[in-house]
C-alpha cells in the first residue's frame, strides 16, 4: 500500500529504499513479488535486514543505501503514513532547500483527527521533567487548548523533534552527525 501511494505523489526525483527488518512472516517476499508485478515511477531497492535491530538499525540500513546512491535528501517514512496531499514531498524538499539553516524537517502527524505537535521546543531539563510531572494535568489542558489553536495552520513550525514516523533530513547532515543511533 505503500508503495502505491508513493506512485501516487507529485514529485518525479526520487528513489525508494524499502527495509525488511527481518520480519516473522512472509513480508519480504511479498513486498519483491509486488514490486516485480507493478509499475511505479520510481526505482525500488529492496533489502532484507540481517537480523531485527529495531527502528534505528532498519533506518540505518535504508539511508546507508540511499546514500551510496547519491540522495541530497532522505525521506525517512514508516509504511503506514497517511498523508492528505499529494505534494507533501515537494513542500517539504522545497521548504528544506530554501532554508538552510534548516537541517530536518517533518509533516504534521494528525492523529485522533488533531494535529500532533511535538510537547517542547527544547531539550527539557531535569527541573523542567519534574515540574512537568508534578503539574501533569494542567499541563495537558494547555497542551490540549495549543491543538486546538493550531488546528489547520499550515505554516511552519520550530520544533526541538520531529515525529519519527516520517521526517526529511539533508544528506549532508548524515554524514556530519553520523547515523540514527
Amino acid at each position: 500500500e505503500c508503495l502505491s501511494k508513493l506512485n501516487k505523489i507529485e514529485y518525479d526525483n526520487f528513489f525508494t529504499v524499502v527495509v525488511d527488518n527481518k520480519s516473522p512472516n512472509n513480508s519480504f517476499d511479498n513486498i519483491k513479488n509486488y514490486i516485480a508485478n507493478n509499475d511505479f515511477k520510481y526505482n525500488v531497492d529492496l533489502i532484507l535486514a540481517e537480523k531485527n535491530g529495531g527502528y534505528s538499525y532498519g533506518n540505518n540500513i535504508g539511508i546507508k543505501r540511499a546514500i551510496e546512491r547519491g540522495a541530497e535528501y532522505i525521506l525517512i517514512m514508516n509504511n503506514d503514513v497517511e498523508f492528505e496531499r499529494r505534494t507533501f514531498l515537494k513542500e517539504l524538499s522545497d521548504y528544506i532547500t530554501l532554508n538552510s539553516e534548516v537541517s530536518v524537517v517533518g509533516p504534521g502527524i494528525i492523529q485522533n483527527g488533531l494535529l500532533e505537535t511535538p510537547h517542547q521546543i527544547k531539550r527539557i531539563s531535569p527541573i523542567n521533567y519534574i515540574i512537568e510531572t508534578l503539574l501533569y494535568p494542567l499541563i495537558e489542558v494547555l497542551r490540549k487548548l495549543r491543538k486546538r489553536k493550531i488546528q489547520n495552520i499550515y505554516k511552519p513550525i520550530k520544533v526541538y523533534a520531529v515525529h519519527g514516523s516520517c521526517f526529511l533530513i539533508k544528506s549532508d547532515i548524515i554524514h556530519k552527525i553520523g547515523y540514527l543511533d
